[in-house]
């Protein structure tokens, strides 16, 4: 008996793992955004395993139970005596208990799919396939950036508004075109790589984490740089890593920022400079699709003594921004300049955290109070302007 379960126990094991792993890689490479998030992110790697599992797990037919009194299911009643066939899988895109069911998520968090059955009759092999799958996943993709099920003519099929770069063996990713690099790539399409990796690893740790309770090491290690001292040898100090990081971003926001100061003119409507110091950050975090980081990443900053001065020299030094200010001023010239002052810090901070705050809920599939952030902006524009026009009270 021993022996047959044994046997059973390694047959069970090898075959269900061994079509798994095969159906990873044809749901990753079916989009190229995920193969391509996996490279520059691998943490990814657990949540994609668990999310795969979900989406496409070896389920087979079902599981026949023998019903012993009546049951309703669906709207139909089943008298006792009848075999009822429970699919896992539809289980698994049941909409009441996953958003966006249909829909692949790689950071999908937390993620109870039956792919394992549960409670008594849960497989007793998932920590090993779990393994299994989380090694194949990790292994192959930094060994193979432009894997594919088919020939794309050198492009990827990215959908994403933000534009990706990463460079791994004899191949580049510049946005949504794959170019082959000559020969072996030069030390500073290395130094390029490994810069990215780094900052897109400190960005999530920091954002989720806080600035103190994270490592150069860590963020090393999240990079996937053996070299533990990464970090110090490409950014030198945290405040400068933290200053790559928000550059990173802002200079994409500024962007934004200008087009939309350009598009006002000289208005003298609040309502429209409130719009240009709001949209651009919730513009550019709709374009860089989820899950986004940098919201929660600004709030942590903000909230440290020390790193806070950073962020805010850098975005006071944006000249759209710079115009904002003064179209508000203009708006508001009854205000004293230290009621301007305080109010300008009050939309700081409103902007900042609820910005983190939807973010953080997204990245936690929890509810948010907006459908978009297209809806988001329309909330805090209101809010902002009900906190520009309110009265001041004069204490003297």
């Amino acid at each position: 008996m021993l022996v047959a379960t044994g046997i059973a126990m390694l047959v069970a094991g090898h075959e269900t793992t061994a079509s798994m792993i095969t159906k990873l890689f044809a749901l990753l490479l079916s989009d190229r955004t995920r193969w391509e998030s996996l490279l520059v992110d691998p943490s990814l790697v657990r949540t994609a395993v668990e999310e795969s599992l979900r989406m496409d797990a070896n389920a087979g037919l079902g599981m026949a139970r023998y019903l012993t009194e009546e049951v309703e299911i669906g709207g139909t009643l089943l008298p006792p005596g009848t075999t009822a066939m429970c699919s896992m899988a539809a289980a698994n895109r049941d909409e009441n208990a996953f958003e966006r069911a249909s829909e692949m998520d790689l950071g999908r968090t937390p993620n109870q799919h039956l792919a394992f059955a549960a409670g008594a009759h849960a497989c007793i092999g998932q920590p090993l396939a779990r393994t299994e799958l989380q090694g194949g996943a990790g292994g192959a993709a930094p060994q193979a950036p432009v894997a594919g099920t088919g020939d794309r003519g050198g492009r990827s099929t990215s959908s994403r508004g933000a534009r990706r770069r990463w460079a791994r063996g004899n191949y580049r990713c510049d946005g949504d075109v794959m170019n082959k690099i000559d020969g072996n790539p030069s030390r500073a399409e290395r130094a390029h790589a490994t810069r990215e990796l780094i900052l897109t690893a400190a960005e999530r740790l920091f954002a989720e984490h806080g600035l103190l309770a994270v490592s150069n090491r860590q963020v090393s290690e999240a990079a996937g740089q053996g070299n533990n001292t990464a970090v110090g040898y490409h950014f030198g100090t945290k405040a400068d890593l933290v200053r790559a990081i928000a550059r990173r971003h802002l200079a994409q926001i500024e962007e934004i920022r200008q087009r939309m100061v350009a598009d006002i003119s000289d208005q003298t409507e609040i309502r429209a400079w409130v719009s240009c110091l709001v949209r651009p950050m919730t513009v550019h975090l709709a374009e860089v699709g989820s899950p986004t980081w940098f919201g929660r990443f600004g709030a942590q900053v903000m909230t440290d003594p020390t790193l806070r001065p950073v962020i805010i020299e850098e975005t006071q030094s944006s000249p759209s921004l710079a115009r904002i200010v003064a179209g508000l001023n203009a708006c508001l010239p009854d205000l004293s300049d230290d009621v301007r002052a305080e109010r300008f810090h009050m939309a700081r901070q409103l902007l900042v955290h609820m910005v983190a705050e939807r973010e953080r809920a997204l990245a936690d599939n929890t509810p948010t109070p907006r459908a978009s952030w297209h809806h988001t902006a329309a909330g805090l524009v209101d809010a902002l302007v009900g906190l520009w026009l309110a009265p001041a009270t004069n204490d003297s």
